[in-house]
């Protein structure tokens, strides 16, 4: 039976992404790698989906709609954009409370799915709405991006806030996130500070260990890891490091060197919380995910057998590992498995009928309406990420080493 306000449940098809593919506006993927432990080893269908909650989370639905339609609890993966945790806002005694915010959510999801896998938001630039970094900021000169050589007299250049003499934090000053009053710094929010993004100052040795500690490590008290956010367009700093945009050596606190220092750091910086985090149990999402999207996707326009034939286009492509993962392969060794990889485990052995059963789980529509999450990243600059937060979302992953599939197939 079909329910028009259903969840649509093959919301990604993950296969793991071996590749290091750098660039300075963000981290880059040379930590990526499988997901380890019992958690998340799960083969079922409950446990084997991906979803990002940004304008509208389908999480809340299940929240609201497991018990009364008899659904099993969900177990998936779940990415949290700041957005959904209104970036800290309102402010507490003055203070914001972006870190808080995402921890009470995930009590809250975990307390109904304690199976379930949450990522949380991070990002690669210094965004000051939660204690942790505004604190960091205020208490070290070395935390983040200075002007040490202005270059505009004694005002900023385009693109900045603040003041920009020597000695002074760069922030953002273009992104309306920041600069529209009454968005994140509207009166109303309560904040004692002004609150926008500055950029981390990777050049420092010793940041990239209180990155770890202080911002990354504490999502897996209660949560399973991060989507880690880059630091272009929208909320990030890229100004302030040089790395894109428009911005660079001649318009930017940091000359040439300085910026190929900072995008080094940031890169090594990312891989050793990507590594980290695989090593404890946890992942890192954003940058660990190769991204499709469009209209070959499943989307709730489309008609059960539209939407059961883009899921078999996907399965063929999932099980023929021609198609993918060819650097993680030697040419001589045989192929893995047949298998389709469903959520950031896999599924094996997918027959035609157990196809017909998962194509009919898979187009069960929901209730939120169109995603425009793939309009922000435009707006954001993002390019080849603007489908990153789009959804439904299909997620290539190149996983180099897989665990020897059961030979069974999933269930509800």
């Amino acid at each position: 039976m079909m329910h028009s306000s259903l969840l649509l449940v093959v919301s990604a098809l993950l296969l793991l992404s071996g590749g290091v593919r750098c660039g300075c506006t963000d981290g880059g993927g040379g930590g990526c790698g499988p997901p380890v432990g019992a958690k998340w080893d799960r083969w079922d269908m409950a446990a084997s989906t991906y979803t990002y909650c940004y304008h509208g989370c389908v999480v809340d639905w299940l929240v609201n709609n497991t018990a009364p339609l008899g659904l099993n609890k969900y177990a998936g993966v779940v990415g949290v954009d700041h957005y959904w945790t209104h970036q800290g806002m309102p402010c507490l005694d003055g203070k914001p409370q972006e870190f808080v915010k995402q921890d009470a959510l995930t009590l809250k999801w975990k307390a109904q799915f304690p199976d379930m896998k949450m990522l949380q938001y991070r990002i690669l630039s210094a965004v000051n709405y939660d204690m942790v970094i505004q604190d960091k900021i205020q208490s070290d000169p070395n935390a983040v991006v200075r002007w040490h050589h202005p270059k505009n007299g004694s005002s900023c250049p385009s693109g900045f806030s603040g003041t920009c003499q020597s000695g002074d934090v760069c922030w953002n000053g273009k992104s309306a996130c920041f600069n529209d009053p009454t968005r994140i710094n509207n009166k109303a929010n309560k904040c004692g500070f002004h609150i926008s993004a500055a950029a981390y100052n990777w050049s420092n040795p010793a940041l990239a260990d209180w990155f770890l500690e202080d911002v990354v490590k504490p999502t897996l008290v209660h949560a399973d890891g991060i989507w880690l956010d880059g630091i272009g367009p929208d909320n990030g700093a890229y100004m302030c490091g040089g790395v894109c945009c428009g911005y660079g050596a001649t318009n930017s606190p940091l000359d040439q060197a300085e910026i190929d220092s900072h995008c080094k750091g940031q890169t090594d910086a990312t891989t050793k919380v990507q590594k980290y985090l695989i090593a404890n149990g946890g992942w890192e999402a954003q940058k660990c995910f190769d991204y499709k999207g469009g209209h070959e996707l499943v989307t709730q326009a489309d008609s059960p057998a539209a939407c059961a034939s883009k899921l078999q286009h996907w399965a063929e492509f999932g099980a023929d590992h021609s198609k993918y993962n060819v650097r993680a392969r030697p040419s001589t060794a045989p192929p893995p498995p047949h298998h389709v990889g469903i959520g950031p485990l896999a599924v094996s052995c997918l027959t035609p009928d157990a196809f017909g059963w998962l194509a009919v789980c898979g187009c069960l529509r929901q209730s939120h309406g169109r995603s425009r999450r793939v309009q922000r990243h435009e707006r954001r600059g993002h390019g080849g990420r603007v489908h990153a937060h789009a959804w439904p979302a299909l997620a290539i992953l190149h996983w180099p080493q897989r665990r020897e599939r059961r030979e069974k197939l999933p269930s509800l």
